[in-house]
C-alpha cells in the first residue's frame, strides 16, 4: 500500500470510529434510568459495570488509531523526500573572480539544485558571506583594497545551504595610490630633481607612472618615469614652484603629495658643502635642505675657498673662487644663500693677508648686492682642530658679515671640533659628522628671528 493511502485509511478509519463513538454515547443518554423503583440494586450495578467497560474499550481503541495517524503522517515526510531523492544543491562550479577597481565581481554556473528549485546563492570572502542573490553573479563591494581575499560560493534550496566551491580563488580589489612624500628638490638651469618615497600604497596595482605638478595641484603634467628621483625639464630659473607629485596606477591618479615649499637656496663652500666623506647619506647641505623643505642649488666646489681658486672643476663660467663664483646663482633667484668655507685658505691667509681678507669682503658685499631679497647665512670656518690662519680667517669673516648685516652662525667653529669620531681622513666629516653639522646648522638657523 502506498504512503497516500495509508494516511487516507488512517483517517477515514479514525472518522467512522469517531461517528459510531457519538452515536453511542447518544443512545447511552437518551435511556430512561427511571423505568421503575423495582430494579435490584445488583442489577443497576452490573448494566453501569458493563456500560463503563465499553466505554474504556472505546478510549483505548480511540487513542491507538491516533498514534496511527500521527505514525503514517511522519512515515509519509520522510518516505516522500527518499522517494523524490531531494537534498541540498551541489557546489557551483566554474566560479571566477576579478577586480573591478575597489570592487570585485563574481561569476559561477550553477550547480545540481538537489531536486528542490534553488533560492539563493551566497558568496563568501575568508569565509565570510558578503553577497546573497538569486542570480549568478555578483559586484561586492565594502572591500580592503590591497587586500587577498579567498572567494567562494554555495547554493541554497528549501532543504539548506549545500557546500561551498572549493576553486582556490584568491583576488584584492585594487584602489587609488597613496600620496607620495617629496624628501628634497635640488635646481639645475632649466630644471629640477625631485627626490621622494614612493607612496605608502599602490592601492593594490602597480604605479606605471608620476604626474607632477608646479603650480600646487592646479594642472598636472604626467611623465614616463616610474622611481625616484624625477627630473623635471622646462623649468624657469628662479620661479616659484610648488611642487607636487601623485602616483598613476591601472585605477588612475592617486592621491597628490603635499605641496613642497618654494623656497630656493644657494650654497657655496668648499668639499665640505660638496659632501667630501658622506658615503651612506647626503652632504650636510643636502640634510638641511631635507629638514627645512628647501628647493636647493649646490655651488660649492672641492679644493676653493675664499681666495684660492679651482679652475678645473668649475661649473660656472669665469670661475676662480667664492666672489667670483656668486654670479652664478643669481638666475635662480634665490631665497637664501648660504656661504660656508676657509679650509683651503690657510695659506693664503699669511702669504696674501690683504687679497684673502679683500675676497672675504667681497664676497660678503657682493651676496648683499646680487641677492638683494635673500637671506645671507655665513659661517666660520668648520673643523676637528684649530689653526692660528683659521683664527684669523673667522675674524675677517665675523666683521665682513657684520658690516653686510648679515647671519653668522659664530659657534660653528665647535659643533665638531675635537670630535675624531666623525672624521672621514681627518679633515672631511663622515656620515656621522656631516649629520652633527647638518642637526647643529638647523638649531641654529631655527633660532633665528624669522
Amino acid at each position: 500500500m502506498s504512503t497516500k493511502c495509508l494516511v487516507f485509511a488512517g483517517k477515514k478509519l479514525q472518522t467512522r470510529f469517531t461517528h459510531r463513538l457519538h452515536t453511542i454515547n447518544k443512545q447511552r443518554h437518551s435511556r430512561q434510568y427511571n423505568q421503575t423503583n423495582t430494579h435490584t440494586a445488583e442489577v443497576h450495578g452490573l448494566t453501569l459495570n458493563r456500560l463503563s467497560s465499553k466505554n474504556a474499550h472505546l478510549t483505548r481503541l480511540q487513542q491507538a488509531l491516533g498514534l496511527l495517524l500521527a505514525i503514517s503522517l511522519s512515515t509519509f515526510g520522510q518516505v516522500s523526500a527518499s522517494a523524490n531523492n531531494i537534498s541540498v544543491p551541489r557546489a557551483p562550479g566554474s566560479v571566477s573572480a576579478r577586480a573591478r577597481g575597489s570592487q570585485i565581481l563574481v561569476m559561477w554556473m550553477a550547480p545540481a539544485t538537489g531536486g528542490s528549485t534553488i533560492q539563493k546563492y551566497y558568496v563568501y570572502a575568508n569565509g565570510k558571506v558578503v553577497c546573497a542573490t538569486v542570480q549568478t553573479a555578483c559586484l561586492i563591494s565594502g572591500l580592503k583594497v590591497a587586500t587577498h581575499y579567498r572567494i567562494t560560493v554555495a547554493a541554497k534550496n528549501r532543504l539548506g545551504v549545500g557546500p561551498q566551491s572549493t576553486q582556490n580563488i584568491m583576488v584584492a580589489p585594487v584602489g587609488k595610490a597613496s600620496p607620495p612624500s617629496i624628501k628634497m628638490i635640488t635646481l639645475q638651469d632649466g630644471a629640477m630633481v625631485v627626490s621622494f618615497t614612493p607612496p605608502a600604497s599602490n592601492g593594490g596595482s602597480g604605479i606605471s607612472r608620476y604626474d607632477y605638478s608646479l603650480d600646487g595641484g592646479k594642472k598636472w603634467t604626467p611623465t614616463d618615469q616610474v622611481n625616484s628621483p624625477i627630473r623635471i625639464d622646462g623649468v624657469t630659473n628662479g620661479q616659484d614652484a610648488s611642487v607636487a607629485l601623485r602616483a598613476e596606477t591601472q585605477i588612475g591618479a592617486g592621491r597628490p603629495s603635499t605641496n613642497y615649499p618654494t623656497t630656493r637656496v644657494a650654497f657655496f663652500g668648499d668639499s665640505l658643502v660638496w659632501g667630501e666623506g658622506a658615503t651612506d647619506g647626503p652632504g650636510w647641505n643636502k640634510q638641511v635642505a631635507q629638514t627645512e623643505k628647501w628647493q636647493q642649488i649646490n655651488f660649492a666646489v672641492r679644493g676653493t675657498g675664499y681666495n684660492k681658486p679651482n679652475v678645473a672643476t668649475t661649473s660656472c663660467s669665469g670661475f676662480k673662487n667664492i666672489p667670483s663664483l656668486l654670479p652664478c646663482a643669481q638666475p635662480f633667484n634665490p631665497n637664501i644663500v648660504v656661504i660656508s668655507a676657509g679650509v683651503n685658505d690657510c695659506e693664503f691667509v699669511s702669504v696674501h693677508p690683504i687679497q684673502t681678507k679683500t675676497n672675504v669682503e667681497a664676497t660678503m658685499s657682493l651676496a648683499k648686492s646680487l641677492f638683494p631679497n635673500a637671506r645671507i647665512l655665513v659661517t666660520p670656518v668648520i673643523s676637528f682642530t684649530t689653526k692660528a690662519c683659521w683664527t684669523t680667517l673667522d675674524g675677517w669673516i665675523s666683521d665682513a658679515v657684520a658690516a653686510n648685516s648679515e647671519d653668522y652662525a659664530d659657534s660653528a667653529d665647535t659643533w665638531v671640533l675635537g670630535h675624531s669620531e666623525m672624521q672621514f681622513d681627518g679633515v672631511h666629516p663622515n656620515d656621522l659628522g656631516h649629520t652633527q653639522i647638518a642637526n647643529k646648522f638647523t638649531e641654529w638657523f631655527d633660532s633665528l628671528p624669522k
